[in-house]
């Protein structure tokens, strides 16, 4: 994702915030998501991740946004410690601010939850299999172990099956935006 915004600052920022209002809004989400992208990432980052998806609830990214960042792993066990790893390094910096990390229960599955009082740290972490969630958001991470329970997925909703019928995978699009 890192690569992807500062590649493509333009578009991304003009996506995210057409006032114009873009400010590095990569670090920003790294930052508050305890990620970063690290070594292994650069070096094994195709072989490590099958695919990537930034979701939310919103874009006021700003103001504090429901957001994350949804990684299919081609290794789970290796991805999961390397965001487990990424983690722990945030709450470390971030403990003079208060940050604490705990695991909470959501929709029955245990997630891992790294903040600061003031939220400039506020990351779940939530595991479904081969999908690993990072993201801001209670809810977010609720809805993603629901649907992964089938409950309200978006993949079987008829709009974005519309969507994948018009814009099917085999385009081998660089970014695909779904906005329902």
């Amino acid at each position: 994702f890192q690569r992807f915004s500062s590649e493509s600052n333009d578009v991304l920022g003009s996506l995210l915030s057409p006032q114009g209002a873009y400010v590095d809004i990569g670090k920003r989400i790294e930052r508050q998501l305890g990620l970063e992208t690290s070594a292994l990432a650069e070096l094994l980052g195709d072989q490590l991740i099958a695919d990537t998806a930034l979701v939310g609830r919103d874009l006021f990214l700003q103001e504090g946004a429901a957001f994350g960042i949804l990684l299919q792993a081609r290794n789970s066990a290796v991805l999961g410690a390397d965001l487990q790893r990424q983690r722990r390094a945030a709450w470390q910096r971030e403990k003079s601010r208060g940050a604490e990390m705990q695991n909470i229960e959501l929709a029955g599955r245990q997630v891992s939850f790294l903040s600061t009082p003031d939220n400039r740290l506020r990351s779940f972490h939530a595991i479904d299999g081969d999908f690993h969630l990072v993201t801001t958001s209670r809810t977010v991470a609720e809805r993603f172990l629901e649907a992964a329970q089938g409950r309200g997925a978006l993949g079987s909703s008829p709009a974005f099956l519309h969507a994948r019928r018009e814009l099917p995978l085999d385009r081998n699009d660089s970014i695909f935006v779904y906005l329902s």
